[in-house]
């Protein structure tokens, strides 16, 4: 047993990387997701309960000397996508300004408009943040993969994202 490794890991002056669960919302039913059920026409299961955070829990609930050990936050969503929660945008303004954070997010990105996504995309420009559009397929099976989805929105939200400066990888 090496208690110098796990020590090392709990250093007062080290930076941390979280992952934020901020929501169990979707706007989409996908196959083989654990927030729908395929034996019924993907259905949300029960489980589900819509929940997210808002941007007066972030600020009540997580203290400052906490924010300032942060890095780096993924928003990925196992129940939810994190552009469904409200304040999302308000969210990542208030880590990237007050506190430098850097944002990753993965998301279909099929929600809002190409002007919210635009701003979001001005907010992260020049930043190390970055956005996984988990699209799956194309134009023909887009659908099939991510139900409810439509391919002309998704590819005008993030055509929108990149002209506002930020970068986009396609997952």
């Amino acid at each position: 047993f090496n208690f110098t490794h796990y020590y090392n890991m709990f250093k007062a002056d080290k930076k941390y990387k979280i992952h934020w669960e901020i929501t169990d919302i979707c706007n989409l039913k996908c196959p083989m997701c654990p927030r729908t059920d395929i034996s019924n026409y993907c259905r949300p299961v029960k489980e589900i309960e819509t929940t997210q955070f808002f941007l007066d829990d972030v600020k009540n609930f997580l203290p400052d000397n906490f924010l300032k050990k942060i890095s780096r936050i993924d928003f990925c969503g196992n129940f939810g996508d994190p552009c469904m929660a409200q304040d999302f945008y308000e969210i990542c303004e208030f880590l990237v300004k007050e506190y430098n954070i850097t944002i990753m997010a993965s998301t279909n990105g099929s929600m809002r408009n190409p002007s919210w996504w635009k701003k979001l995309g001005e907010l992260l420009a020049d930043t190390d943040s970055w956005f996984e559009f988990h699209i799956d397929g194309l134009r023909d099976t887009n659908h099939l993969y991510r139900i409810g989805a439509n391919w002309d929105k998704v590819m005008a939200n993030v055509e929108a994202f990149i002209a506002g400066g930020a970068r986009a990888d396609w997952h």
